[in-house]
C-alpha cells in the first residue's frame, strides 16, 4: 500500500485527538468527547493481563464505547483530566497503527473541596480504519499501582457521597 503525507497527517491528528479526549471530556463535561474519533464498534483493551488479574478482571477484558463513556461519567465528579504530556507518538500508514506514551495529570476532587494532582502514565497502541479518521481498537497499558490507588480513593469518595463537581 502506498502511503501519502496526507494519510500520515490524518493518522497523527486522529491519534492526538483521541489522546486529548479526556481533557475535552472534562472541560466540556461530556463523556462522548472521549470517543469522538473511535469507531462505534471500537473495543478498548487494558493491559497487562497481570494487572487485570490483580483487580479480578478476565485477561481479555475490554470496554465498548458506551460502557467506557458510562464508566467515565460515573467517576467524573470525583476526577478530571487537567493536562496530558504526549511523547513518542508514532503512526504507521502501512499497517494503519499508532502508538504513544502519555502522562496525564488528573485532579482528584477531595471531599473537603480541594483538588489533589495525580499523574497517570499510559502507553497506547491503536488500529485505524481504512481512511485513518477513526480508531477501531485501543490497547491501553497503564501504571497499575497509580490506577489502583486512584480508583480506591474514588470508591471511598463515592461511599462518602461527596465530591466536588467539575474539574
Amino acid at each position: 500500500m502506498a502511503t501519502t503525507p496526507n494519510l500520515h497527517q490524518t493518522l497523527h491528528l486522529t491519534l492526538k485527538t483521541f489522546l486529548h479526549g479526556p481533557i475535552e471530556a472534562t472541560t466540556e463535561k461530556n463523556p462522548s468527547l472521549l470517543s469522538s474519533v473511535l469507531s462505534p464498534d471500537c473495543l478498548r483493551y487494558i493491559a497487562p493481563a497481570s494487572f487485570l488479574a490483580s483487580i479480578g478482571a478476565p485477561p481479555d477484558f475490554a470496554f465498548d464505547v458506551a460502557t467506557w463513556e458510562a464508566q467515565y461519567a460515573s467517576e467524573s465528579r470525583f476526577i478530571g483530566t487537567k493536562s496530558v504530556d504526549i511523547t513518542h507518538l508514532v503512526v504507521d500508514a502501512e499497517t494503519m497503527t499508532g502508538a504513544a506514551r502519555t502522562a496525564y495529570i488528573d485532579n482528584l476532587h477531595l471531599a473537603n473541596g480541594e483538588n489533589e494532582e495525580v499523574k497517570l502514565d499510559v502507553s497506547w497502541f491503536v488500529n485505524f480504519n481504512e481512511n485513518g479518521e477513526k480508531i477501531t481498537e485501543v490497547t491501553e497499558i497503564l501504571d497499575g499501582l497509580v490506577f489502583v490507588e486512584v480508583h480506591r480513593r474514588i470508591r471511598e469518595l463515592k461511599e462518602e457521597g461527596k465530591g466536588k463537581a467539575g474539574a
